[in-house]
């Protein structure tokens, strides 16, 4: 006499996270090639990825790109540029009034639950000299419950400026845990959070990410396979020169099978791409 449902086995699913690079201000961006990188996605079937710096027309290329190989996958863009004008996209007016932002893609043919918004706290963008005085950047994160998965995917772009950037990854840790949080069958529902932090394992700015039974100084919940716990990681899991500064957290509830950075599509970032084995499921 059966006790119950049968335990099935873990359900494999992968994620990658880029920083494109759509913006056409610095030389290596100025033609990200697209095509390289959905021959990686239709090489990997990533479960979900996250794109950081891409414009809308290029999430939009890509989507095509994909139905083309045979792919199915559906995206959530979120244009992060200041007042939908800078970061300039394009060489053209009609691109660059588009601005630039992040896209949370995921496979299946229909989206599923949405959360995003942007951080509450952001910095004056004194890098954008063609906006005078302190205009604000926006950042802040998109993330999706992928149906067939049932896995949380976000992408997120923590700004470069430092006074700003605790609070950015505070809110978002805070944004991860409730999508954690327990359902009434005490079932807590598996959440990765991707993309390009601009803070190195070591700063503490970060802590709010990582498990804190784990890390030193960590204070969050989450785990990231690439960051050892006294906060170095090896030469290969670099993500920008000798820098790491793009992550794929994960709940406990989720297990890491291999994380790799792979170099190939113009960008001053390098893919990193996670397979992963989400808890097991019961049948019938």
């Amino acid at each position: 006499m059966s006790d119950g449902p049968a335990a099935l086995g873990p359900v494999p699913a992968s994620i990658l996270t880029f920083n494109l690079c759509g913006s056409v201000t610095s030389d290596y961006c100025r033609e990200p090639h697209l095509p390289a990188l959905a021959d990686f996605i239709a090489s990997h079937r990533p479960t979900a990825f996250a794109l950081q710096e891409v414009c809308g027309y290029q999430a939009n290329e890509l989507s095509r790109m994909l139905r083309n190989r045979g792919l199915e996958y559906v995206q959530r863009y979120r244009n992060l540029s200041v007042n939908g004008v800078a970061p300039f996209c394009g060489s053209s007016l009609g691109d660059r009034i588009k601005g630039e932002g992040i896209a949370l893609f995921h496979a299946g043919t229909t989206l599923g639950e949405i959360r995003e918004g942007n951080f509450e706290t952001l910095s004056c963008a004194d890098y954008l000299p063609e906006f005078p005085g302190c205009a604000l950047q926006p950042r802040g994160y998109v993330c999706a419950k992928v149906p067939q998965a049932q896995l949380w995917a976000c992408a997120t772009h923590i700004e470069v400026k430092e006074h700003v950037q605790k609070a950015q990854i505070d809110e978002l840790a805070r944004v991860a845990q409730e999508l954690n949080a327990s359902t009434n069958d005490d079932k807590r529902i598996p959440v990765v959070v991707a993309g390009d932090f601009n803070v190195e394992p070591a700063e503490n700015r970060i802590s709010a990410m990582f498990d804190k039974a784990s890390y030193t100084r960590g204070s969050g919940s989450f785990f990231e396979p690439d960051v050892r716990s006294d906060r170095t990681f090896a030469a290969a899991a670099a993500t920008q020169g000798n820098r790491k500064i793009d992550y794929v957290f994960h709940s406990a509830n989720v297990s890491v099978v291999t994380s790799a950075v792979f170099q190939g599509v113009n960008s001053d970032h390098r893919m990193l791409f996670n397979e992963l084995l989400l808890p097991a499921e019961r049948g019938d």
